[in-house]
């Protein structure tokens, strides 16, 4: 995967109820070409190396949307500058920034995952960062022992929520994506999962909600070990 230049878009994705009609308006506003992938739409802009969105077919059953995804970086740096009212310098914004490698995990993240291995179960780790990255952070907080695999999207050259990256972690796995599940504490990645034919389960950490636009999990729990739970419970 080509390195996504700063403040970009790295992914985006549009939900409509009727993919044709999208094509039409979308192809000539903005010269994108398409191709079909499974039931996703890649979308190429012009000039472009590779496809860099998708159109999803919602099939009536979900609002329109938008989803954009760009790099955590860009997030992080731009809410520091503000969270200081555009007082930090750049470099003080690039001394900060390292830190974000050395966070801990929740936890909650190290019973879940012990549990779900004594279960019998198998573990990876699906990322849109580096596997690399991923790895670090699994060994740091005690789990990396227990992880058959850290799964970048980078081996696809695709960011999540595009389908094929969780299709790519199936086939990693080598397991039928209905035999898999997805489990995030982020909306779009559970809708990208579900949409896949993954089961979801969704970590909410107290948050506000799970997105409208977004297919439903089909398990929610405030932290890893309620959604552990969940899963295990759930008809085999």
């Amino acid at each position: 995967m080509s390195t996504t230049a700063a403040n970009t878009v790295g992914w985006f994705e549009v939900g409509a109820p009727d993919v044709a009609a999208a094509k039409d308006f979308y192809g000539p506003l903005f010269g994108w070409t398409f191709a079909p992938d499974g039931d996703y739409t890649l979308i190429t802009a012009p000039g472009a190396d590779g496809p860099s969105g998708g159109i999803f077919n919602t099939g009536g059953n979900l609002p329109p949307y938008a989803v954009f995804v760009v790099r955590f970086t860009d997030v992080a740096a731009t809410a520091l500058r503000g969270l200081t009212h555009y007082t930090v310098s750049d470099e003080q914004v690039a001394e900060v920034m390292p830190g974000w490698d050395e966070l801990p995990a929740f936890p909650d993240v190290l019973p879940a995952v012990r549990r779900l291995t004594e279960a019998g179960l198998r573990v990876a780790c699906l990322t849109n960062g580096s596997a690399a990255a991923g790895s670090a952070l699994a060994n740091r907080a005690g789990f990396g022992g227990l992880v058959d695999r850290v799964i970048s999207a980078e081996e696809v050259y695709r960011w999540k929520p595009a389908g094929v990256v969780y299709l790519y972690a199936a086939s990693v796995m080598n397991v039928p994506a209905d035999r898999m599940a997805l489990v995030t504490a982020h909306d779009w990645d559970c809708h990208g999962g579900k949409r896949a034919g993954l089961t979801t389960g969704w970590v909410s950490r107290k948050a506000g909600g799970f997105g409208a636009p977004f297919a439903p999990p089909d398990v929610v729990g405030e932290d890893l070990t309620e959604v552990a739970a969940q899963l295990l419970a759930l008809e085999p």
